[in-house]
């Protein structure tokens, strides 16, 4: 399998205590799914691929227990209650299969679904969405423009931002200007 065919849900940072459990970085807005997961794949981006569970030889980690601990996420993976067994998966994204993703409402959409998307203004095509960027204030959509291949970061607000239509990959902007230099 592909990466491009799973979506990360977590990172796995540390071990916690001796008995296998690890801390996880949740990477999803739905952490309460770690509850009802069974199992999952472990990717390493180090090696690029989806890790073998060394147990049952496979590629599924089953999930033993999940316990929130405040603002931490803590898994122990069935066969893995020991520390020592851990070690391999530290640094790892818990991934599953783009199919897995949580469904969204219509009208709704994941960001990663608008990469890549026409910017439009005025029924003009100016650019194309290269990547959501955030620095630390509020989203930012990075556009490369048609004109002259400048890439530019315009806020992601409504003032901006007036329709995203994710299916057909068109988002509608207003312009102001020295927004475009």
């Amino acid at each position: 399998m592909q990466k491009e065919e799973f979506i990360s849900i977590g990172k796995i940072t540390k071990p916690i205590g001796l008995k296998g459990y690890v801390k996880v970085i949740s990477l999803t807005d739905f952490p309460e799914r770690f509850n009802e997961l069974k199992q999952v794949k472990i990717f390493s981006e180090k090696e690029k691929s989806v890790i073998l569970n060394r147990f049952s030889n496979s590629e599924e980690f089953f999930i033993k227990d999940v316990k929130f601990d405040r603002d931490i996420l803590k898994i122990l993976f069935e066969n893995y209650e020991d520390i020592t067994l851990t070690g391999k998966l530290m640094g790892c994204l818990i991934v599953l299969k783009e199919s897995e993703r949580i469904k969204l409402d219509k009208g709704k959409y994941y960001l990663y679904d608008i990469i890549g998307s026409d910017i439009i203004s005025e029924e003009k095509k100016i650019g194309t969405l290269v990547s959501i960027e955030n620095y630390g204030g509020q989203d930012l959509f990075k556009i490369r423009l048609t004109e002259n291949k400048k890439e530019i970061l315009i806020p992601f607000v409504d003032s901006f931002v007036k329709n995203i239509d994710a299916e057909k990959k068109i988002i509608e902007i207003e312009v102001i200007d020295g927004m475009l230099n």
